[in-house]
């Protein structure tokens, strides 16, 4: 815990490149230079008044030799994280300086700041802690059980990552009976439509045999309506995604970390989707076509 200010204490965590917490990679390279810059979190920029751009004095105190000792460090805040994603009063610097300040406060000199003291030992840096994210929710089990047995003792939310994984499965199971049902429903529906559309159509189809078209034009025909309400019903989809999707990730922001959506289609998601809906469609289109298929001149002459 370091002073800020004479009323703000305030935790000092080492951070870099790839912290998931820290998202931006231009705040994390303004952490070193002349002046240390630091990431304060929401709460630390609360209670110490300083905000991005601004510069605070870090105070380091010590006990040496039964003597009281202090210095300051001046620092600038390079960038302040949303409460969501930090909540308790602490700010991220660059390792080096952690480990400058660690080594102060152990009685040693730290020369790259001026600060005197005992001359550090000749020996292996050790770390009371460190934090460690898994790639994906799957990882931290195999990534816990290996680090107890090499003796680590870790501290995971296993439990909850177990939970909501369970339900992720059970939702994701319910998504895929929804849709499954929604594109059985959706198919028959065009195929009941398509061939009502050739019944109703057949004397004029017929008509169109007796002028020299194929059987194959004839069953072209169903297959290129259904395709064609399935490409505007797909550009319908996706303008009601972009006009929802940004107030869908707007209501969840608070609940997200930086640069996450809720709501987002891929463009290898939208490419799919389409081409599942043109081949649903043109399966649909299969019964409609045989039937226009089937259709002779003969049936639209007798119908005169």
């Amino acid at each position: 815990m370091e002073d800020m200010s004479p009323s703000a204490r305030i935790e000092l965590i080492p951070t870099g490149v790839g912290d998931p917490l820290v998202a931006d990679g231009a705040a994390i390279e303004a952490l070193a230079g002349k002046t240390p810059g630091i990431i304060l979190s929401r709460r630390a920029a609360e209670r110490s008044g300083l905000v991005v751009g601004a510069q605070g004095i870090l105070g380091i105190g010590r006990k040496r030799d039964n003597r009281r000792e202090a210095v300051s460090l001046a620092v600038r805040v390079v960038s302040v994280l949303p409460l969501e994603v930090f909540s308790r009063s602490a700010a991220f610097v660059d390792p080096g300086l952690l480990e400058a300040i660690e080594d102060y406060r152990a009685a040693w000199a730290v020369p790259e700041f001026g600060w005197a003291g005992d001359a550090p030992p000749e020996t292996e840096r050790r770390y009371a802690s460190f934090r460690l994210y898994a790639r994906t929710l799957d990882d931290i089990r195999s990534l816990r059980d290996w680090l107890i047995s090499e003796g680590v003792e870790v501290e995971t939310r296993l439990a909850r990552v177990e939970l909501v994984q369970s339900i992720d499965s059970n939702l994701t199971f319910l998504f895929i009976v929804v849709a499954g049902l929604g594109i059985v429903g959706g198919g028959l529906s065009v195929a009941l439509g398509l061939w009502e559309t050739v019944l109703r159509k057949r004397r004029t189809l017929a008509l169109l045999r007796l002028l020299g078209y194929s059987n194959l034009t004839l069953a072209a025909f169903p297959a290129i309506q259904g395709m064609t309400t399935a490409g505007v019903a797909s550009l319908v989809a996706f303008g009601v995604y972009a006009v929802v999707a940004p107030f869908m990730n707007l209501l969840f922001a608070h609940q997200l970390a930086i640069g996450e959506q809720v709501c987002r289609l891929l463009p290898y998601h939208a490419c799919a989707s389409v081409g599942i809906t043109l081949l649903i469609a043109l399966l649909a289109s299969g019964a409609a076509g045989m039937k226009a298929w089937r259709i002779s001149p003969v049936e639209g002459l007798r119908d005169e």
